[in-house]
């Protein structure tokens, strides 16, 4: 049976979770997929445990893998063919069942500079001794190392929470991804961008990644028809990287792919939970390496010391 046959009558099924941003992302794979030719897809929509559980439990439980833990065992037991994901989510090992399908065009992968004064574009400028909220090991770090001063608070839940958190004056300040401001369309409200040399974003930050079993032939064709291959040159570069060097929700780490033309400049940096030290690396080749860069970049770092890095307190 070919491809074209399979689209006239099979139905694909998607799983995401039920945020506004989760449904937003989900609604950009079902007009993908629907552009294709392929039939509308069937979508079914879940609360993770990862949207449930306290901070505590959320670090002791595997982080940010509990946003797809769910959606993930749904594909693995072929109750549906497709699990939709942030792809910063999706942990650097995943189930040998499962495999990374494809990726829709990336977003803008900066983050951004949230604050209830919109006179205020850059941390530099943020009051002294004011108070900064994320649960974020990255984003905090980075305020430590600049404004010692800030003060840091918990902040988790999705991103209309987080950003009406600030409104109603729970901390002055945070920093959020600003693919999913844009993507719910409320950046014009609060957007600050910082620079990717000054803060390196997460890997796979603003990426729409779609799972699926790997003997799912009709998942697989699919996904081959809608990968975004200039994305997946940077996925394939960052993910390695996550790989080697071996990192966790906990770890204050940073790593982007750029793509340019037939070249990658892969951008790194760790640093310690107080924000004091830091390691960084930039690796540049040819993009049929992208692995090989990401995995090379990692081995750098990890001949600077980042093993005693990451589980450093000072």
């Amino acid at each position: 049976m070919n491809i074209k046959l399979n689209k006239e009558i099979k139905k694909i099924k998607l799983a995401s979770r039920n945020s506004l941003l989760a449904r937003y992302q989900t609604s950009k794979v079902f007009d993908t997929i629907t552009e294709k030719g392929y039939q509308e897809p069937i979508v079914k929509y879940l609360i993770s445990s990862g949207d449930t559980c306290s901070d505590d439990l959320f670090k002791i439980h595997g982080g940010k893998g509990l946003f797809t833990k769910e959606i993930d065992q749904l594909v693995i037991k072929k109750k549906i063919d497709i699990g939709v994901h942030s792809l910063k989510d999706v942990p650097g090992i995943i189930d040998k069942n499962l495999i990374i399908g494809a990726v829709l065009e990336e977003e803008d992968a900066r983050d951004t500079l949230v604050t209830k004064n919109m006179n205020i574009k850059k941390i530099e400028e943020l009051p002294k001794n004011s108070s900064f909220a994320s649960s974020s090991p990255r984003r905090i770090a980075f305020i430590k190392s600049l404004r010692p001063d800030i003060l840091i608070k918990p902040l988790r839940g999705n991103v209309i929470t987080r950003v009406d958190k600030i409104d109603e004056g729970y901390a002055y300040s945070t920093i959020l991804a600003l693919a999913g401001l844009k993507r719910l369309g409320i950046e014009s409200k609060c957007i600050f961008p910082i620079p990717i040399n000054k803060l390196i974003p997460s890997p796979g930050q603003g990426i729409i990644a779609l799972i699926h079993r790997k003997d799912n032939l009709f998942a697989y064709n699919l996904c081959k028809n809608i990968n975004n291959n200039k994305t997946s040159i940077r996925v394939s570069a960052e993910r390695e990287f996550v790989k080697e060097i071996e990192g966790d929700c906990n770890t204050a780490l940073g790593a982007y792919a750029e793509v340019k033309g037939s070249k990658i400049k892969f951008h790194a940096k760790l640093f310690s939970s107080n924000g004091r030290n830091y390691l960084s690396e930039i690796v540049s080749g040819p993009i049929s390496d992208s692995k090989k860069i990401g995995k090379h970049c990692a081995q750098l770092l990890i001949k600077k010391g980042a093993k005693d890095l990451m589980t450093s307190k000072e």
